[in-house]
C-alpha cells in the first residue's frame, strides 16, 4: 500500500490543513508556454520537498518508488460461435463490447499467442492436428495484443533499458522507457509481416478497444537527465529552471509500410498537442498520463492524443468512457486537503465519432481503490469501492460510493460506509444493481450491496468464511464464482488455491454453495490476472492455471462448474510434453498462462492450455489424456528485453 500512496504524492496542490481546497476539475492548457510553466513549477516544488524530507544529494524529480496497482476485471462475452456449430471461449474482459489486450487470442481456427518476444500462430482445429504455422519476433516485454477482423494484430509492448530498433534500421534511445505498438499482418499465417512500429516515450499502463477504436494509456514521469548528475538542491533547481518544454514532453516515433516489399516511412511528433493536455488547480502531478487513440479500421492511420498532468493508479474503461484514477497522499508536496487518502477520478467520454477521448468532469471519494474492478458504470452512474487506510487513524473501513455526472463534475449521490472495520478490500465486482465486496483480515467477509436505489444504497447480506477471494466472476442463476486462497482461521496458514461458488440470489442471505481447494496448489495467476480465469458456460467448465511447489511446475486445472452442483476438479494438464529443458529458470518462464476452450457439436469439448513453451490440447472431460501437443520450436520462451525487474527511478 505504501508504494501506491507514494505514487499519488503528486496528485494535489500543497495545501496542508489550511486554506481553500483547490478545485480538482481539469482544464486544458491555453498554450505551450502555459504548460511549460506548470511543469517547471511542479518540478521545483517536488525538488524542494524531497530535500526538506532529508533525502538531499541528487534526488531527482520523479525518482520516487512507483508501485502501480495491477489491473484486474462485468462479465465478458461467454464465447464466440460460428456457422459450423463450433464455439470457443474468449478473452475474459470487464465490460461486454470493450476488448482488452491478452496473451492469447483465437479466430476460431488458429491460436495466436505470445511466447517470450515472439507472436506464434498455431493451427487449432481440428484438435488432433494442431501444429505450429508461423512466428514473428517482436521487441520488448509484450503485455498483450488485439486481434483485428482483417487478419491483423496490434501488439502492446514495453522497452525498458534497451534501445528501440525499428525495422527501418534506425534506433531510439530506450533509457527513458519506450511504449511500442506493433501492427502485424497475419494474412499469411506462415509468414506474419510487421507493417508498423510506433514508439512513445514512457511506460505502458493499460489499453482498451471499443469497436475499431484503440486506446493506449501510458505515462511518463517528468524526468531530466541532468537531474541525476545534479550535486545538491541548488544545482538541481538550476537544471529545472533552464529546461524547456521539449525536455519534458514525450515524443512519438512512427515507422510504417504498406507491405513487406514496400519502403519504410518514418516520422516523429509530440504525443499530443499542448492544448490537448489537461491540469488542475491542485497542480496534478509529475506524470504526463497520455491516452493515444487509433482507428484500427486503418491500422496505418494517425494516432491522436490527450494528456493529463496527474499521477496514475489505474484506469477503468466502460462502454462509454475512460476513467483515469489516482489517489492523493497524506503527506508530500501535493498532499490532500484534509490529510486523508482520497481517490480522484477524471472522466473522458469515448465517442466513436471523435478519435480523442473528451473530458467531461472529475470527482473524488474517500479512501483508495484496489484495481479497475473497484469501479463500474451502470445506467450513467459510476460506482466506486474504496478502503480508508487505518494509517489515517482509527482501524480503517471500506465503503461504496455512487457518483453521477451532472455535465460538469462527478458528484457523490449515495454511499454505504463503515464496512469491515480493520480490514481491506481484496476483491470487488459490480453486477447490474448489486455490488459484491470481499475484505480480509483473518476471515473473508462477502458483503452484498443493494444499489437499486443509487441515492440510498444499502448493505444487505454478509457472509463470513475462512480464506479470501482475490477475483469475483458473475454467473447466471444468482451465482458468483471466486478464486483466492484457502486460509486457516488463524489468518496465516494456506492450504492452497481455493475456488468458491456463492449463491447470492437472496441479497439478505448470501451462502457458500460450494468450495474446492485445488490439489497441491500454492497460487494461481487467475487470482490477480483476470485474463487467466476462463469460465465457459457452454461446457460448464472453469479452467485456471495454478503453480505447485510439490510438482515444481504449473498445471492447468479443469473444474466442473454448474448451477445446483458442487464444484468438482475433473483433472489437470501437465507441461511435461512441451518442456524441452528441466531447470528452474526455464520452468519459471514457461508456466501456463492462458487457456481457450473449444466446443463442437460433433467432435466434443477441448481445452487448449497455452504457455510460452507451447500448446497442450486435452478433452474437457478427460484433461489428463492429451489429444495433441505443440512445442514452440525455435522460440525462446524466456526472452526478456532487459533481463531484470522494473526500475522506476529510470523513468
Amino acid at each position: 500500500m505504501r508504494s501506491t500512496i507514494v505514487t499519488a504524492v503528486l496528485a494535489a496542490s500543497l495545501v496542508g490543513c489550511g486554506g481553500r481546497d483547490p478545485d480538482i476539475d481539469l482544464r486544458p492548457f491555453s498554450s505551450c508556454a502555459d504548460l511549460e510553466d506548470s511543469i517547471i513549477d511542479q518540478a521545483v516544488t517536488e525538488i524542494r520537498w524531497e530535500y526538506a524530507w532529508g533525502f538531499g544529494g541528487g534526488l531527482s524529480f520523479g525518482s520516487a518508488e512507483y508501485g502501480l496497482a495491477e489491473s484486474m476485471p462485468q462479465a465478458s462475452d461467454d464465447g464466440v460461435s460460428n456457422s459450423s456449430g463450433r464455439s470457443n471461449s474468449n478473452t475474459n474482459t470487464q465490460e461486454v463490447g470493450v476488448d482488452e489486450a491478452d496473451l492469447v487470442k483465437t479466430d476460431g481456427d488458429n491460436l495466436y499467442s505470445i511466447a517470450g518476444q515472439t507472436l506464434v500462430v498455431t493451427a487449432a482445429w481440428p484438435p488432433e492436428s494442431t501444429e505450429m504455422l508461423g512466428q514473428v519476433e517482436l521487441e520488448g516485454d509484450i503485455e498483450g495484443f488485439y486481434l483485428l477482423e482483417d487478419s491483423k494484430a496490434i501488439v502492446m509492448s514495453q522497452l525498458w533499458y534497451s534501445d528501440g530498433a525499428p525495422s527501418d534500421g534506425s534506433t531510439h534511445n530506450g533509457n527513458g522507457g519506450l511504449v511500442k505498438v506493433t501492427v502485424v499482418d497475419l494474412s499469411d499465417a506462415e509468414s506474419p509481416v510487421v507493417l508498423r512500429e510506433t514508439y512513445t516515450r514512457g511506460v505502458l499502463h493499460d489499453s482498451r478497444m471499443k469497436g475499431d477504436m484503440l486506446y493506449v494509456v501510458s505515462y511518463r514521469v517528468m524526468q531530466l537527465d541532468g537531474l541525476r548528475e545534479a550535486d545538491g538542491k541548488s544545482e538541481a533547481l538550476d537544471v529545472v529552471r533552464s529546461s524547456t518544454l521539449e525536455d519534458w514532453m514525450p515524443r512519438r516515433y512512427d515507422h510504417l509500410r504498406n507491405s513487406a516489399s514496400a519502403a519504410w516511412e518514418a516520422s516523429e511528433e509530440d504525443v499530443c498537442e499542448c492544448t490537448s493536455v489537461y491540469g488542475s488547480d491542485r497542480a496534478s502531478g509529475d506524470m504526463l498520463v497520455s491516452v493515444q487513440s487509433l482507428d484500427t479500421s486503418d491500422p496505418l492511420g494517425r494516432f491522436d492524443g490527450t494528456g493529463v498532468l496527474s499521477s496514475l493508479d489505474h484506469i477503468y474503461g466502460s462502454a462509454d468512457a475512460i476513467y483515469v484514477v489516482s489517489s492523493e497522499a497524506t503527506e508530500g508536496p501535493w498532499q490532500s486537503y484534509d490529510d486523508r487518502i482520497e481517490t480522484i477520478i477524471h472522466k473522458f467520454r469515448i465517442d466513436l465519432d471523435d478519435p480523442r477521448p473528451i473530458y467531461t468532469g472529475s470527482g473524488d471519494v474517500p479512501g483508495w481503490t484496489l484495481n479497475q474492478f473497484s469501479l463500474d458504470e451502470h445506467e450513467g452512474r459510476l460506482r466506486v469501492a474504496t478502503t480508508t487506510s487505518a494509517w489515517e487513524g482509527g482501524s480503517g473501513t471500506s465503503g461504496v460510493y455512487v457518483m453521477e455526472d451532472d455535465g460538469d463534475e462527478l458528484d457523490i449521490v449515495g454511499s454505504v460506509e463503515g464496512l469491515a472495520e480493520g480490514e481491506s478490500i481484496y476483491s470487488v465486482r459490480f453486477v447490474e444493481d448489486t455490488g459484491y465486496v470481499v475484505t480480509f483480515e483473518q476471515i473473508d467477509p462477502l458483503f452484498v450491496i443493494d444499489l437499486s436505489n443509487p441515492e440510498a444504497p444499502e448493505a444487505r447480506g454478509e457472509l463470513h468464511i475462512t480464506g479470501f477471494s482475490n477475483y469475483l466472476h458473475p454467473m447466471e442463476d444468482g451465482l458468483l464464482l471466486g478464486i483466492g486462497l484457502d486460509i486457516e482461521a488463524n489468518g496465516w496458514e494456506s492450504n492452497g488455491v481455493q475456488v468458491s461458488m456463492f449463491d447470492v440470489s437472496d441479497l439478505d442471505n448470501p451462502t457458500l454453495a460450494s468450495r474446492l481447494t485445488l490439489e497441491d496448489s500454492s497460487y494461481s495467476d487467475a487470482q490477480y490476472e483476470h485474463h487467466a480465469f476462463n469460465y465457459f458456460a457452454t461446457t460448464e467448465s472453469l479452467v485456471v492455471p495454478a503453480y505447485s511447489n510439490d510438482w515444481g511446475e504449473s498445471r492447468m486445472h479443469v473444474i466442473h462448474v454448474a448451477p445446483g452442483e458442487d464444484l468438482e476438479e475433473i483433472g489437470t494438464i501437465s507441461q511435461s510434453d512441451i518442456l524441452v529443458e528441466d531447470d528452474w529458470s526455464y520452468r519459471y518462464c514457461t508456466e501456463f498462462k492462458r487457456s481457450v476452450v473449444f466446443s463442437d457439436e460433433e467432435a466434443g469439448d477441448f481445452v487448449y492450455a497455452v504457455s510460452a513453451a507451447g500448446v497442450v490440447v486435452a478433452e474437457v472431460d478427460d484433461p489428463s489424456t492429451l489429444v495433441s501437443s505443440v512445442p514452440f520450436v525455435g522460440v525462446d520462451p524466456c526472452a526478456d528485453s532487459n533481463g531484470g525487474g522494473y526500475d522506476y527511478e529510470a523513468f
